[in-house]
């Protein structure tokens, strides 16, 4: 991001937009080259990461790719995320157990066991999926995109005198409107329970993050703009690891359930061995969810959205010189 033009918010918005999804395609490449090292543990986790950011700013800017980004780039796009999500989804569940194996009530050795080996098994079909996604794909998706987003067309009727919209104009459009997006969502789960609106809240947390970022990490934006960014970029990764933690639990107790129903004859009583994950897990979703709930961290999310709104609209209108913006 900090090779991003400096006059860049003045650039045309499909300039703009481009510059954006080139630089997270330009990071994509870089961790793409780690995964080929078997020593590098983070590698995977950075991947999909790369992957996430990239599809974010397709995803945010949609229909101003629609010359350069094409539906099957998006969908092959996708399926390197499901497949690298698998795996890493394995990986944390693995880490999770074994960062809290002397804590587990009433689970042996044996139970435990069971559920490490099936993870380690999804673990590696994840990793076989993906080696087999990139190797078909992802030469071809890269090189695709590198080239589309290099140009974009604009197509004026005759005689028409249109002015383009500046970056700056998309950019704090876009920013509104995910803001506006994840104070719906953040308002909507009213219960630990309610798995759809805590996932889409956590969604609409991250993306508003992934768009923030460019302002937070390159040298265009305005100094106390890019300084509200990084502050909004670090809040909004605490807010999101939160409801991370209570996504995740939710869908490992969902898979331990399903797990333990396709489960051999001989653990059969598998479900009451590991009543103690079960009860962690909802711990974990519980405390996590209080946290998101609490009446301190809900003025302070309502704060930071408010900051984000004026510095959005700080990027469309010259600030007085005694605005200031907190968070």
């Amino acid at each position: 991001m900090k090779e991003l033009p400096a006059d860049l918010l003045d650039r045309p918005a499909p300039e703009g937009a481009r510059w954006f999804a080139l630089a997270r395609l330009r990071g994509l490449i870089l961790e793409r080259k780690r995964l080929d090292d078997p020593d590098d543990t983070e590698a995977l986790h950075d991947f999909r990461v790369a992957l996430r950011r990239l599809r974010s700013v397709v995803r945010a800017y949609g229909s101003v790719f629609d010359d350069s980004v094409s539906p099957k780039i998006r969908r092959r796009l996708s399926r390197m995320a499901d497949a690298a999500g698998v795996s890493r989804d394995a990986e944390v569940r693995l880490q999770w157990i074994k960062e809290r194996r002397d804590t587990i009530e009433g689970a042996d050795r044996i139970s435990i066991a069971w559920v490490e080996q099936h993870l380690r098994r999804e673990r590696r079909a994840g990793d076989r999926d993906l080696r087999r996604e990139l190797k078909r794909h992802y030469a071809g998706v890269t090189g695709q995109l590198q080239r589309g987003l290099m140009r974009y067309r604009v197509t004026l009727d005759a005689g028409e005198r249109r002015a383009m919209p500046a970056t700056r104009e998309l950019l704090s459009q876009t920013l509104l409107d995910m803001t506006s997006m994840l104070r719906e969502r953040l308002d909507a789960p009213k219960r630990v329970g309610a798995v759809r609106a805590l996932h889409l809240a956590r969604i609409a947390a991250k993306r508003l993050r992934y768009a923030l970022e460019p302002l937070a990490e390159g040298r265009f934006a305005p100094p106390r703009v890019a300084r509200l960014a990084a502050a909004a970029v670090a809040q909004l990764a605490t807010l999101q690891d939160e409801l991370g933690r209570i996504h995740d639990a939710h869908l490992f107790r969902r898979w331990l359930r399903e797990c333990i129903s396709e489960g051999s004859p001989h653990l059969a009583n598998l479900n009451g061995r590991l009543r103690g994950v079960q009860r962690l897990l909802g711990e974990q979703a519980a405390a996590s969810f209080e946290v998101v709930n609490r009446p301190a961290s809900r003025r302070r999310v309502n704060r930071l959205l408010h900051a984000i709104e004026a510095s959005a609209n700080a990027l469309v209108a010259r600030p007085s010189p005694g605005d200031t913006f907190r968070t």
